[in-house]
């Protein structure tokens, strides 16, 4: 809204309001009052007003938290972890499971590099699963050339 910290705190007092017949309130610990330029969190999006690069344009954009990516980040590490016994088909299919409901949350966000971060983790960490279950076999050494002397 446009106006002074006073109007927008006169706005919290009406909103207040409006929501107690309905037996809803503000809760003053999660309610804050922010400039849109400095962003704010609300169901693992980050909201924030930003100059469009390349112009002189401001719009919201919309991002992933920082909150979201690591609780997403900690489920494939527990699902990948090195001495997982689990069989891989069960992994992959779990995996899958896990990618596509958070990319289908997160689908309209700007968020085209945080998914791009996220398939090379995934990647990494099954490479790294598969390295430890199937350990490369050494090459024997080459003979010795027998005939110099």
């Amino acid at each position: 809204m446009h106006g002074t910290e006073a109007d927008t705190a006169a706005l919290r007092e009406e909103i207040a309001r409006v929501l107690e017949p309905l037996g809803l309130r503000l809760s003053q610990a999660k309610t804050r009052i922010v400039h849109m330029s400095d962003g704010f969190d609300f169901l693992g999006f980050r909201i924030q007003w930003k100059r469009k690069g390349g112009t002189t344009k401001w719009h919201v954009y919309t991002f992933i938290a920082d909150r979201p990516i690591r609780s997403l980040k900690a489920k494939i590490r527990a699902l990948t972890g090195r001495t997982s016994q689990q069989d891989l088909a069960t992994v992959l299919i779990r995996l899958t499971q896990i990618m596509r409901g958070w990319a289908n949350y997160f689908k309209h966000a700007v968020a085209k590099h945080v998914f791009t971060k996220l398939d090379a983790f995934v990647w990494w960490r099954l490479i790294r699963m598969l390295r430890e279950r199937h350990p490369a076999r050494r090459r024997p050494s080459a003979p010795a050339d027998e005939g110099a002397a």
